[in-house]
């Protein structure tokens, strides 16, 4: 089974183990492109600015990790007020464990889906990372 581990100040924190929850889906973007295209005045002609220090440079990249609960409703309230008053607002360092060998660096917020019966069946994870992912045994990379 896929999870989500989460590193926030140096600690460990499982979405299993510790919030009791699993993964339904995952979506990780493709981080666009930052291009500069500048028009020559008087011309039908452009400059392409995209590359001018040697390489394109990409947007952050979005991060959406659809969840639910193993654990029963009233103890799921409990969890999702665990998750919001630890991740809600701020950076991580985020693992997923089909790809344990690389995190992403990004913030993270978090979308509660409500049903018909006001009851939270499940969330959405988003986290705006940054373009690339990292491999954590890279001695450029900073450990987790």
């Amino acid at each position: 089974m896929i999870d989500l581990i989460l590193y926030r100040n140096e600690k460990k924190y499982s979405l299993r183990d510790d919030f009791k929850m699993r993964i339904l889906s995952y979506h990780i973007s493709a981080p666009e492109v930052i291009t500069n295209i500048v028009a020559i005045p008087y011309s039908n002609n452009y400059i392409d600015l995209t590359e001018v220090y040697g390489k394109p440079t990409y947007q952050q990249r979005v991060i959406s990790i659809n969840v639910d609960s193993v654990e029963k409703t009233e103890l799921w309230h409990k969890y999702i007020e665990e998750l919001f008053n630890t991740f809600h607002g701020q950076r991580v360092n985020a693992v997923i464990t089909s790809d344990s060998e690389y995190y992403y660096e990004g913030r993270v917020s978090i979308e509660v889906d409500s049903r018909n019966d006001n009851l939270v069946n499940q969330i959405t994870i988003n986290i705006l990372a940054n373009p690339f992912k990292k491999h954590y045994l890279n001695d450029e990379d900073k450990k987790l």
